[in-house]
């Protein structure tokens, strides 16, 4: 079953948005999101179809990747194939390999959280991990304060995704984070999500802090694959 790597046209991105919903699941993989495509549409339909990078195996679509720059491709791959070896070592090459029309020569990152087998393929060809990435997840079980924002979730019974936010630097330590991240939360639970995800790398204390404290409960860790591509991309022995 041969895979083939497409570039969707803007009429087929409802399509991919539906399957890359029904890849976010409760305690599943933290990945590329429906909402970043919905942000990544504000520049246009036909920018976005080109950003898009898609994976299928017998029509089936198996791995979704958005550029994000010209250096940045976000992925999502399909949960039941994470450590799937075919796809792996396919979605590898076409990363490592520049004439695959992913990624250009030159240093170039990745994030691949939900595909261990792409990450454990990228090490071997010499790629290195980034910083560390932690999914903060709310139960949203419990009501939550009632908020005044439009919030995008992908579905009801799924969880949703709480970015991009932040306080300017002259007004943090007031709880304007913190109330922001409460209304987003009431705002999901009340269109049928059943938690709030918040990813962010450790690194950044006042996100850390302020998301860890209001978390029921850390989902795995993920980390962003970045490397500077050698002349010869060939897998080390």
């Amino acid at each position: 079953m041969a895979i083939t790597l497409t570039i969707p046209a803007p009429v087929h991105l409802e399509q991919v948005n539906g399957t890359l919903r029904t890849w976010h699941r409760e305690e599943g993989p933290f990945h590329l999101h429906p909402g970043d495509l919905g942000w990544h549409h504000l520049r246009g339909a036909e920018a976005t179809a080109a950003h898009l990078r898609l994976w299928r195996r017998d029509d089936q679509l198996v791995a979704v990747g958005l550029l994000d720059g010209a250096d940045l491709l976000r992925t999502a791959v399909e949960p039941a194939l994470a450590a799937d070896e075919e796809l792996a070592r396919t979605l590898a090459e076409s990363l490592a390999e520049p004439e695959h029309g992913v990624l250009p020569e030159g240093q170039v990152y990745v994030e691949a959280h939900s595909a261990l087998g792409l990450r454990t393929g990228l090490l071997r060809r010499g790629w290195s991990e980034g910083e560390p990435w932690f999914p903060l997840c709310r139960d949203l079980t419990a009501p939550v304060e009632e908020p005044g924002l439009l919030i995008e979730q992908v579905g009801v019974g799924r969880p949703g995704l709480l970015e991009p936010m932040g306080v300017h630097a002259d007004h943090r330590g007031r709880g304007y984070g913190r109330a922001i991240s409460r209304a987003a939360a009431a705002q999901l639970r009340g269109m049928g999500s059943s938690s709030a995800l918040v990813c962010t790398p450790r690194s950044r204390r006042a996100p850390w802090r302020r998301t860890s404290r209001q978390a029921s409960r850390s989902v795995q860790r993920s980390r962003t694959c970045s490397a500077t591509r050698r002349p010869d991309p060939s897998p080390q022995a």
